[in-house]
């Protein structure tokens, strides 16, 4: 018997309950309802009482909610963005849509933006000194949570404050994680920190509602602009609302017969005929701008993300234990200690090891398809480099951990014999 498949993408959160809900989803009776309905106010209303923000606005996508964050800042164009290193297209596309320039900055242990190679990137590019409040051309630093370890928010928001930057904090990876507040010995759900602040819904993300943003103002000084924006926005085209819809019962059919080769086919297929759609598109990898950029939430996605969020805090649970298992159990390699992060969740458990193509290619072998977030400076591997803005050489800790890094899932599907069998094959072909 052929062992069970373990993927750390294709919507890993979704269950029977969201396979059921999609496929009612797409009865013909309830097309009147795909694109407007009551879920959206619900959605937005949720997310304002967790963040504690001034207004929350969702939105077709993560990468939707960040350009429209950015174009909600009251800033000049051509305005420099800092933003980190070990990033995803995705990103720098969002700043240069938004008419800016991206400057990259090196990361920390944590995988997350390094304050101290802030300050020093903001000294050498964007004023005459830390202190002196002046930045020409700096006008904002994103942070990202990245694997859903919460960055270091304190000392980044003192830099900021310090020079009259913007903070847009990046929780793509990070919703329900916890964060240091401005305050010492306080914490606050990430989001709440940053003036404004965006969350994916994204299929590969921490709830999959296969696609889907919201942006969450803090600053009451830009709700104006953010509401302004939304009034304008209408919901995704139902097409593509059927092509989000289909992407659970596409890919739960294709991870059932993942080991033979019809699981393969049903995503290819599914891909050419334009049934489901790709997580980063070629046109993005190449920095085209697509077609349908930006749109409101439709109500049948805000559905699917109002049932996953329910099943919050159960799903951040079961991945802060399963980061722990790795850590306990891993003897060849050392990823983060979940103790010295109390506040992550663990999207993914990273890890740095000597042969990652190896590790990869064996581990794929065995039914387990690890990540590689991220295995470049800007991913994914096979973007266009030249478009990205990255310098070489400008992010060292970046690159060092470029050539080393895997990820392990922690997605609450997993079982203990799951990651008993993770944890063999990375200590069997691991090298340190």
């Amino acid at each position: 018997m052929k062992l069970k498949i373990i993927h750390t993408a294709l919507a890993p959160n979704a269950g029977w309950s969201d396979l059921a809900r999609s496929l009612h989803l797409l009865m013909p009776w309830q097309w009147p309802r795909l694109r407007r309905g009551p879920h959206l106010a619900r959605l937005e209303e949720h997310m304002k009482k967790r963040v504690g923000a001034e207004l929350t606005v969702a939105v077709g996508s993560g990468r939707e909610a960040l350009q429209m964050a950015l174009a909600a800042l009251p800033i000049p164009p051509g305005s420099i963005i800092l933003v980190q290193s070990f990033t995803c297209m995705v990103v720098i596309n969002a700043i240069r849509w938004a008419g800016h320039r991206p400057l990259f900055v090196d990361i920390d242990p944590s995988y997350n933006l390094d304050p101290a190679d802030l300050e020093n990137k903001i000294r050498a590019h964007c004023g005459t000194g830390i202190d002196s409040g002046v930045s020409p051309g700096c006008a904002a630093v994103i942070v990202q949570h990245t694997f859903g370890i919460p960055a270091r928010m304190r000392r980044i928001g003192e830099i900021c404050r310090n020079n009259g930057l913007y903070i847009v904090e990046d929780c793509a990876h990070a919703l329900g994680a916890v964060s240091e507040s401005g305050n010492p010995g306080e914490v606050a759900q990430v989001g709440a920190a940053g003036d404004i602040s965006i969350f994916s819904f994204g299929r590969s993300k921490v709830i999959s509602a296969v696609n889907g943003g919201l942006v969450a103002v803090n600053n009451p000084a830009l709700a104006g602009p953010v509401r302004l924006a939304a009034e304008m926005l209408q919901p995704a085209a139902r097409g593509r609302t059927v092509q989000n819809l289909l992407h659970i019962p596409v890919t739960s059919l294709a991870k059932t017969f993942y080991w033979s080769p019809l699981g393969k086919l049903v995503m290819l297929v599914s891909q050419k005929l334009h049934l489901i759609n790709l997580e980063v598109t070629p046109a993005e990898k190449q920095s085209r701008r697509p077609h349908y950029f930006i749109s409101r939430l439709p109500n049948a996605m805000a559905r699917l993300a109002l049932a996953q969020l329910a099943k919050l805090d159960r799903f951040n649970l079961s991945r802060r234990k399963a980061a722990q298992y790795y850590f306990d159990h891993l003897s060849v390699a050392a990823g983060p200690d979940p103790s010295a992060h109390p506040g992550a969740i663990f999207l993914r458990y990273p890890l740095q090891v000597a042969n990652p193509r190896q590790v990869l290619l064996q581990a794929k072998k065995q039914g387990v398809i690890l990540g590689d977030w991220y295995s470049v400076p800007v991913a994914p591997c096979d973007v266009d480099a030249s478009k990205t803005g990255y310098v070489p050489g400008s992010c060292p800790h970046c690159e060092s951990a470029n050539a080393r890094m895997i990820n392990l899932p922690t997605h609450p599907a997993l079982t203990t014999a799951d990651l008993r069998r993770i944890v063999k094959i990375i200590n069997q072909y691991a090298e340190n």
